[in-house]
């Protein structure tokens, strides 16, 4: 395999790795490193690149795939979510009610209904 002649040259290695190691890395970071390198060096880089890809890869299908039989597809949980934000719609409506804070003893202060003087609340 290609890909292991570069172990030999362990400083070359660790230059590349760090070249690669950056977020964002254009190819004209790597031109004068590509250029100034024979084919078989610059191949077998690439060579290594597409393992590391194809690991990476392969790692996040994975995930996807335990996720996916943890959690549900895309629609099971938009449905969870609906249900959920329905169930606690319900609970603050119990809660507050259709005219306003309830308190033990009927309205409390504040509510939309209001008592007269004369009468009882219900």
């Amino acid at each position: 395999m290609v890909c292991q002649k570069s172990r030999r040259d362990p400083v070359r290695l660790r230059y590349v790795r760090r070249l690669g190691g950056k977020a964002g890395v254009k190819y004209a970071e790597f031109r004068e490193f590509a250029e100034t390198r024979p084919g078989e060096v610059v191949a077998n880089i690439a060579l290594c690149l597409i393992n590391q890809a194809n690991y990476l890869l392969d790692q996040q299908i994975r995930r996807l795939e335990e996720d996916f039989l943890k959690e549900g597809g895309l629609r099971e949980r938009m449905t969870k979510a609906r249900l959920e934000s329905r169930a606690r719609q319900r609970r603050a409506e119990r809660k507050i009610g259709p005219i306003g804070l309830m308190g033990p003893m009927g309205p409390m202060i504040g509510s939309r209904k209001r008592v007269s003087a004369g009468s009882k609340p219900r």
